[in-house]
């Protein structure tokens, strides 16, 4: 198989993942040249306008006091703000930490960034778990053969 030219990663990365998957891919190999930096900037513009439509004020719902205090510092640390998808990569990148490293503290990174992106969107994770385990209490639940559990498919999950 031909090695792929810089260009041509980029572009086979954003299919796959999209911005966020070129950007980790640009710090492991340190070589993003000013054209694909220019492009991907560009992609990252494209799609904050499309997240503008997540937007929500800055009057939240009354949130867990750590869900607050997450979003305060995300308000006070990054800009700009109001980025939902971006909360979802960031918690991605955490995650394939996590699942390298099996450090628990990875675990509060990826439910940081989680927390960030409900705010964002004006939902309480508190609350949003709360009503999904209600749901999963109610479902069947199966260990599969490579040891990971799964709820039974019912017709209401369709």
């Amino acid at each position: 198989m031909p090695e792929l030219t810089n260009e041509a990663l980029v572009d086979k990365r954003v299919r796959e993942r999209g911005v966020w998957a070129i950007r980790r891919l640009a710090r492991k190999h340190r070589e993003l040249s000013a054209d694909i930096l220019a492009y991907v900037n560009a992609l990252e513009n494209a799609a904050a306008a499309r997240a503008a439509d997540y937007a929500v004020d800055s009057e939240l719902p009354a949130f867990s006091a750590l869900q607050a205090s997450v979003w305060e510092w995300v308000e006070a640390t990054f800009e700009p703000r109001n980025r939902p998808r971006s909360f979802v990569f960031k918690a991605e990148e955490e995650l394939d930490e996590l699942r390298d490293s099996l450090d628990s503290e990875e675990a509060a990174d990826v439910t940081i960034a989680m927390l960030a992106f409900c705010a964002c969107v004006g939902a309480s994770l508190e609350d949003l778990i709360i009503k999904k385990m209600e749901r999963n209490r109610r479902r069947t639940w199966v260990q599969n053969a490579d040891g990971v559990a799964s709820h039974v498919k019912e017709a209401s999950d369709e």
